[in-house]
Formats: structure tokens, sequence, C-alpha cells
């Protein structure tokens, strides 16, 4: 497996787009996506992807994609060091918009639930 597949496939992971990493590290993206593709890729550029990736260069050569789902499980990353809250600015503001979403809809509940119990009276 080249390094190029393994940065793929570990920025669809954290669900980034080719044009955004490319415009973090300063290049357009069909640039971007023929490194993806298996074009050379400096040492200084890897160290730049990972920084993006929130990974380190290390993770990426050493990725395995079969391994990758029991890494995550038991909270480790490709070289087999512990991650300690390894989530990416990307997936953070995906959870908390979602955890907005929930306590509104759980707030909404709670009324209607309430409203109903009024309505209808308890029952024991």
């Amino acid at each position: 497996m080249n390094i190029g597949y393994k940065i793929k496939k570990l920025r669809e992971w954290k669900g980034l787009s080719q044009e955004y990493i490319a415009d973090e590290i300063g290049i357009n993206q069909s640039t971007y996506s023929k490194i993806e593709g298996g074009a050379d890729l400096t040492l200084s550029r890897l160290e730049q992807i990972s920084k993006v990736l929130e990974v380190s260069p290390e993770d990426i050569i050493c990725f395995n994609e079969k391994q990758m789902v029991f890494n995550l499980s038991n909270n480790t990353n490709a070289s087999g060091v512990t991650i300690k809250n390894q989530v990416s600015k990307n997936e953070k503001l995906i959870y908390e918009e979602l955890i907005k979403t929930l306590k509104a809809e759980n707030n909404f509940l709670k009324l209607t639930i309430d409203k109903l119990l009024r309505k209808y009276g308890k029952k024991g």
C-alpha cells in the first residue's frame, strides 16, 4: 500500500476533502490529488499533511487499513500508542452540533410530555 493511498484513507476517515487539505498546505487540489495517487512525496510535505490530518508522519507510514478499526476500538494509533482525545477539529464541530440538536430535541420531548401529562393527567 503506497503512502498516497494511506493518506487518502486517513483523509476520508477524518471526513476532510482534498480541497481542504490542499488549501491548508498551500497547494492546489490537482497537485494534492497526485500525491494521493502515488506521486513522489517529500518528508516536509508528508509532515505538512500529517499536521492537517492530526496524526504523526509515522502514523501515515504505518497505517494499516485492516488494523484501523481494531486500533480505534482499543484507543490506539497505527503504531500501537494510546491516543488521548485525538479528534479532528472537523469531527469536534460535527459532534458539538449533534449534541446541540439532541439537546433541543430532548427539551422539545420533555415539554411535549409535560403538556400531555397536564392535559390527560398523570397515570400511576
